[in-house]
């Protein structure tokens, strides 16, 4: 019936197998659950423990080959008509986390986005940044993702008939970090096929440093920038490119936001460390980043 497929990078995966596996005997269901770990580094040790569990398989890779080509290989080797995609550093919310998607399966679903949410207990303030931006931008409810389905869509949970994903798959063309979660949404979308959204999250565990987090913010703006320059998204599917597009019709605000980015950057990346970050402001410099992508071209 359902085949977990869970990619994984220098994290610590066996909490979640073992809260899945769980639920699925629970369910009583036939399933599988593949964890592929992408060359780490670390945790390596610890992972092996999931092989220890009936119906579960660890295996590691011999070299990095990316989030979406990793994904593409575990639904490839995945068993079961249904898949059922997890990032490794996300835990169920609630304890019919697996049921619920049973249910969506009865209905013949094409793909269900179950959602993801944050603690509210506030990390440490290294890690502020990366939990603030996650539970004020992130953290939405079914219905308020549903008015704009393939917008919200997130490949950290969402369930998938197997047959479909395999027919459009993730585009390996992106190398870096970023988006490939929202090209393959777009092109699912493109084969007009519904994406169902449900209140079936996940706690996001995986918190960055302040400032990985903003490198990382930075990286995902190079990423859409790719896409736009080689025609693979439409500009209006992606905020920053979207009102980038806009902009383009003001010259004179293209010339101050740069000129204003490059003298207030220091500020900025001050304030994005602090304990009181700006979103606006980190939304600023990444605009700002895409400016300077487009001058440098």
């Amino acid at each position: 019936m359902l085949s977990v497929l869970i990619p994984t990078f220098n994290f610590n995966t066996v909490s979640l197998v073992k809260e899945i596996y769980k639920q699925c005997v629970e369910a009583q269901i036939t399933f599988e659950i593949l964890v592929l770990d992408d060359a780490s580094s670390l945790y390596l040790t610890e992972n092996e423990e999931i092989n220890r569990f009936t119906y579960c398989s660890y295996r590691v890779l011999n070299q990095n080959i990316g989030r979406s080509s990793i994904r593409n290989l575990l639904a490839q080797n995945a068993a079961f008509a249904y898949l059922l995609f997890l990032d490794a550093d996300v835990l169920p919310v609630h304890q019919n986390f697996i049921e619920s998607y049973v249910n969506e399966i009865s209905k013949e679903r094409y793909l269900v986005v179950g959602g993801i949410c944050y603690q509210q207990a506030k990390p440490p303030k290294k890690e502020y940044l990366r939990w603030y931006y996650g539970y004020k931008r992130e953290t939405k409810s079914a219905a308020d993702r549903q008015k704009n389905p393939y917008y919200h869509f997130s490949s950290a949970n969402f369930l998938v008939q197997k047959k479909l994903f395999l027919s459009i798959q993730f585009n390996v063309a992106i190398k870096n970090y970023g988006h490939e979660d929202t090209l393959f949404a777009f092109d699912f979308m493109k084969h007009a096929h519904q994406i169902t959204h449900i209140n079936n999250q996940v706690y996001h565990l995986g918190l960055e440093s302040n400032e990985v987090f903003i490198e990382k913010s930075l990286i995902s703006v190079e990423s859409a920038w790719f896409l736009k320059k080689n025609g693979l998204i439409d500009d209006s599917f992606i905020k920053i490119l979207a009102f980038y597009s806009k902009l383009q019709k003001f010259k004179v605000m293209n010339w101050l936001i740069y000129f204003v980015g490059k003298k207030a950057e220091p500020f900025i990346c001050k304030n994005l460390v602090s304990a009181q970050p700006s979103l606006k402001l980190l939304d600023f410099y990444k605009l700002y980043h895409l400016i300077k992508l487009n001058r440098n071209a």
